[in-house]
């Protein structure tokens, strides 16, 4: 059985890919979910309120062994790194470089993958712990033996939605359906009651939140994944695909493939030339 590893900067991160892992492991997927931290900065407690500052960090995380749960996973990490106050924004934990690669490492050789999954390069949002994480877990891939195949979510295609949770840097080479992801979504969702207010905002009672949260559910786009590595095994984009009923490869053809190239590097290659230019304007001024 090929294991899947799932890495996570927070508890509730699972959302942008719960589609693709709820399918992997009614596939008989051995799946392996791991949290950098228990997200207990976090400024929600729930509605009413399910924690306080001092306890969120361990309520949270008995809701991702709940959602952990619902999702098939074998097993949940956590990496004890603390999740740092948001209440003036988002920050990364305080870590050392080295020895965050060191641990993911060390994680990623003794659960033995076939498939790593993570954040994108830009973090989604540009969350700086997601953006933190993604770096360092391709830094740990790397050094990993035997490597895993590592795939990244929220990648970006021209054709689809300019969303704030898309990652422009990360072009998308696999997209699941959208017909049943709601209720996988939905399901692991509903296990975080703290954070019910920080995705549709206050409600009046519970039954109002559930159908918030499937309305919010439903304005997703569909999930997409960029593969940066292939791996030992090597797991290419059309060899995932027949892992999962929906997952389809935006490419099939060679002389698709070779046009798909084209489109990427003309798209990184915008992406370079403006963030050159808003560079250059911002030191002129």
């Amino acid at each position: 059985m090929s294991k899947v590893l799932c890495l996570l900067a927070h508890p509730d991160d699972e959302i942008f890919c719960a589609d693709l892992l709820t399918r992997l492991t009614d596939r008989d997927r051995s799946l392996h979910l791991a949290c950098l931290t228990r997200g207990e900065g976090g400024r929600h407690h729930g509605d009413p309120p399910r924690a306080t500052a001092a306890t969120l960090g361990a309520v949270r995380e008995r809701e991702m062994r709940v959602a952990a749960r619902v999702l098939g996973a074998d097993g949940l990490t956590f990496l004890d790194y603390v999740d740092p106050p948001s209440t003036d924004g988002h920050r990364a934990p305080k870590h050392d470089a080295a020895q965050l690669t060191d641990d993911l490492q060390a994680l990623i050789e003794d659960c033995a993958p076939a498939l790593l999954l993570t954040h994108g390069s830009g973090g989604e949002y540009g969350h700086p712990a997601h953006r933190l994480l993604h770096e360092r877990t391709v830094a740990a891939v790397d050094a990993a033996r035997p490597q895993p195949a590592l795939y990244t979510f929220g990648a970006y295609r021209p054709e689809g939605p300019e969303r704030n949770e898309i990652n422009r840097w990360d072009w998308a080479d696999l997209r699941l359906d959208t017909a049943p992801r709601t209720r996988a979504k939905v399901r692991a969702l509903t296990c975080h009651r703290t954070q019910w207010t920080a995705f549709v905002g206050r409600q009046d009672t519970v039954a109002d939140y559930r159908a918030a949260l499937d309305d919010h559910v439903e304005s997703l786009p569909a999930e997409t994944y960029s593969c940066h590595r292939r791996g030992y095994p090597n797991i290419s984009p059309d060899v995932l695909a027949t892992w999962v009923e929906g997952l389809e490869p935006f490419r099939r053809h060679p002389v698709e493939a070779l046009r798909d190239e084209l489109r990427k590097y003309r798209h990184k290659a915008r992406i370079t030339v403006g963030e050159g230019l808003l560079a250059l304007r911002q030191r002129l001024r």
